[in-house]
């Protein structure tokens, strides 16, 4: 059974009902022994012993009321009170009674609940039971002060003003709470005067902001005629503060190029306590060069970043800094070094060079323009190529077909990433151009000596561009021959004499290289083969009477007659066929020189009469 005990009944009335309680109990007990009641009464289920145990339980009741009216009485008369809160006044009550050692008999707990109608009530625990003490009348306790008649305050009444963002108020300072009556409509709150309080115990009279330090601090506010505790307020909880840094973190290496490196964490802010609330993560800052400068993304709270425009192959202090919302920040630190873009090499090995092959088009000797295709294995940059001079930085050009190279020479390629970061190139020598005609240095027939046959043509020649002596023709017109025509004769030699034989005439000697130049022509003439026979002719036959004269003539056309002296057989006669050299008797001799062209003799015969 709950004894309720209001702080609000007048002091002795219930000391009054526990004395005549205590009355009734020995007068019943004086009468029952008066009138000789046998043992068996007294022991029986409803005698007089059982009668008396109970008797005895509602005295000691009564007892511990007293006492918890004696304390509530003495704390009616105790210096400010008007100034306590609720809890402050039980606290008082609970003290008194504690000094009383009947109510240290329990082992029951001391607790305080708020009744259904929102009054604070203390349990005081006893051997016979739980006793209440409630607190609804504190705000009458001043008997001797004005009560206070204002309404009921509502939160409308009242208005906090303040910065409601999130704040560290070790490093900014407290939030400074403001607090105003001003736009309540009621009237009687006019003349009132603001009391605020932090824990309902301690209350002052409102002058300025309030100054809060610590997260989850509510601030009580009363408006009062005089200065007696009203019990009457509304509240404000500050829930903004927050001076805890976010949880330590690691930063992880999410990807690194050779100019780029991209890192980044998931970073939890510290959990709240009593005295700070978790503002939440809010910005996130990144640095390359150990805290020095900082970068950040356009939105804030994105957790990675990706630092660009990096030196390949270099170590970088990256930190990254988080940010909670009220300004409290962690700081982690980690070193990253950057890749570097591989070189390029016609083998490649894969990981410090990348494998690049070079294609030209044509590949074999040629005297035009070649085509040079540049490709590699490694896809993630740019290449590049350069046919100039490979330390010349301005001359290096983006690949994006095939290379023209109009001379032999060297072509370089090179791997490079977007910040300009460079490879080592690798070398491609172009050696199949010839685009300078062999030249014929000299072209003759075979001798001079007559012959009566034809002759062979020897051309001697050399190549100027390299590709080497690849034919040789002969033409007997000075049109340069096509260079697929079927009448080239293979030979790499640089002297060269024909298989075929030409007679007397001029010719033109030609050669080609192997890249299919052409040489000028040369002339060649071929003469002294004789294509006559020796002549012997008669002429000149005169009559004068009847003396006959005939003038003989030997002679050679092409190379001439052979030096020396001739006998010359002749007859005379009238028949038109040909004597029978054998028989014939006549000669005459000619002398000639060498060469000669022709040589004569004179025969005569004096009878006139034959041919």
């Amino acid at each position: 059974m709950k004894n309720k005990i209001n702080v609000v009944k007048k002091k002795g009335s219930s000391k009054k009902e526990g004395i005549t309680l205590i009355s009734l109990v020995v007068t019943i007990l004086v009468l029952l022994i008066l009138a000789g009641i046998t043992l068996a009464t007294l022991t029986d289920g409803d005698g007089i012993l059982t009668n008396t145990e109970s008797a005895t339980k509602e005295y000691k009741k009564a007892e511990y009321q007293d006492a918890i009216d004696s304390a509530v009485a003495k704390t009616h008369l105790e210096e400010g009170k008007e100034q306590w809160t609720a809890d402050a006044i039980l606290d008082r009550v609970e003290e008194l009674l504690k000094e009383n050692e009947m109510f240290n008999d329990s082992i029951e707990p001391w607790e305080r609940y708020t009744d259904e109608n929102g009054v604070l009530t203390l349990i005081v625990p006893t051997n016979e039971g739980n006793f209440e003490v409630k607190s609804d009348g504190a705000k009458y306790w001043g008997t001797n002060e004005e009560i206070n008649t204002l309404p009921e305050l509502e939160q409308e009444d009242i208005q906090f003003t303040y910065d409601k963002s999130w704040k560290n108020t070790d490093k900014n300072g407290p939030v400074k709470v403001t607090i105003s009556k001003e736009k309540s409509t009621k009237e009687e709150y006019k003349e009132s005067t603001i009391y605020y309080s932090t824990d309902k115990i301690h209350w002052t009279a409102y002058t300025g902001p309030v100054q809060i330090k610590d997260n989850n601090t509510t601030i009580y506010v009363e408006l009062r005629k005089g200065t007696e505790l009203t019990n009457n307020y509304v509240e404000e909880t500050i829930t903004n503060i927050d001076r805890l840094n976010p949880k330590t973190f690691t930063i992880s290496n999410q990807k690194v190029e050779t100019d780029s490196i991209t890192v980044g964490a998931t970073v939890e802010d510290a959990e709240a306590t009593d005295k700070d609330g978790q503002s939440g993560i809010e910005e996130h800052w990144f640095s390359k060069d150990g805290g020095t400068n900082w970068e950040t993304n356009t939105n804030k709270k994105q957790e990675n970043y990706t630092f660009k425009g990096l030196e390949q192959n270099k170590e970088y202090t990256i930190k990254m800094k988080v940010k909670d919302q009220a300004g409290n920040e962690t700081i982690a630190e980690t070193k990253i070094t950057t890749k570097k873009v591989p070189g390029l090499d016609e083998n490649g090995d894969g990981i410090e060079k990348a494998k690049v092959t070079f294609t030209d088009t044509p590949n074999t000797w040629t005297n035009e323009n070649v085509k040079v295709g540049i490709t590699t294995t490694e896809t993630k940059y740019k290449l590049q190529y350069n046919k100039v001079d490979a330390k010349n930085n301005n001359e290096w050009k983006d690949y994006s077909e095939a290379v023209t190279m109009e001379n032999n020479g060297t072509i370089y390629a090179r791997l490079i990433d977007d910040s300009n970061n460079i490879g080592q190139y690798a070398v491609h020598t172009i050696k199949n151009i010839d685009k300078d005609i062999p030249v014929i240095s000299e072209a003759t027939q075979a001798n001079t000596a007559w012959t009566k046959n034809n002759k062979t043509i020897t051309v001697k020649a050399k190549d100027q561009g390299g590709s080497g002596i690849n034919a040789y023709t002969v033409t007997t017109s000075n049109k340069k021959p096509s260079n697929d025509s079927k009448d080239w004769v293979t030979s790499t030699a640089e002297t060269w004499t024909s298989t075929a034989t030409y007679g007397n005439g001029t010719y033109y000697a030609w050669v080609k290289d192997e890249a299919g130049n052409i040489s000028a022509s040369k002339e060649v003439k071929v003469t002294n083969i004789e294509t006559n026979v020796p002549t012997v002719k008669v002429s000149s036959n005169t009559t004068v009477g009847k003396s006959q004269t005939a003038t003989i003539t030997i002679g050679d056309a092409d190379s001439g007659l052979v030096a020396g002296t001739y006998t010359i057989k002749y007859q005379w006669t009238t028949s038109t066929s040909a004597p029978t050299w054998s028989n014939v008797k006549d000669t005459k001799t000619i002398t000639v020189a060498s060469g000669a062209k022709t040589g004569t003799v004179q025969v005569s015969k004096s009878d006139g009469t034959n041919t």
